[in-house]
């Protein structure tokens, strides 16, 4: 049977065990957490001490084509809504196959992340137009957070992904990225 130590370091946290266990041992015995788009957190109506503590921060990933930039001639593609509360804290970019085209020339295509009002906030353009390669990606772990409504009834922000290129998604034959997104709420 394996030892258990309650205060062994947590590695690459920070933290310590004993961190997490008090924070479980919190809980009274009518709190259910639920895993869902926002992480972990208490299910609506639970008392206790964790409901201060309203989500994890995880990592959740997105896959766009080049079929999500040709809304409207638009190079601006929604990856989610971040709902108000939410903070960001790093994005991981990744494309699987390049973006081309057969019809048209291209010269420049790179993908940043952001909002629509600036669209590299979260991660800096990466050439999307080069082969993709194993360790060739974007991680951008500086993170940030939107305006939102105090009283709780905004709307959230869409959070962007934006193809700067010679020509609009609907004009390119292939191209396919990756985003990972790290992300949490916190109790407005």
């Amino acid at each position: 049977m394996a030892t258990f130590s309650r205060n062994s370091s947590l590695p690459n946290t920070g933290c310590q065990e004993t961190d997490f266990y008090t924070l479980v041992e919190t809980l009274t015995p009518s709190a259910d957490l639920v895993l869902d788009s926002s992480g972990l957190r208490l299910a609506s109506g639970t008392s206790g001490a964790l409901a201060a503590a309203y989500s994890t921060p995880y990592w959740r990933k997105y896959t766009l084509t080049k079929a999500d930039f040709t809304t409207a001639n638009s190079n601006l593609a929604t990856i989610f809504t971040l709902p108000d509360g939410g903070i960001i804290h790093g994005v991981r970019v990744r494309h699987t196959v390049a973006f081309s085209s057969t019809t048209l020339t291209l010269n420049t295509a790179s993908l940043s992340v952001g909002t629509t009002a600036n669209t590299a906030k979260y991660a800096a353009p990466i050439d999307v137009l080069q082969p993709p390669a194993d360790n060739l990606y974007r991680l951008n772990m500086s993170g940030g957070g939107e305006t939102f409504s105090l009283a709780g009834a905004g709307a959230g922000r869409a959070i962007v992904a934006f193809l700067d290129a010679d020509a609009p998604g609907e004009d390119m034959d292939a191209g396919t990225v990756q985003i990972w997104v790290l992300w949490s709420m916190t109790e407005i």
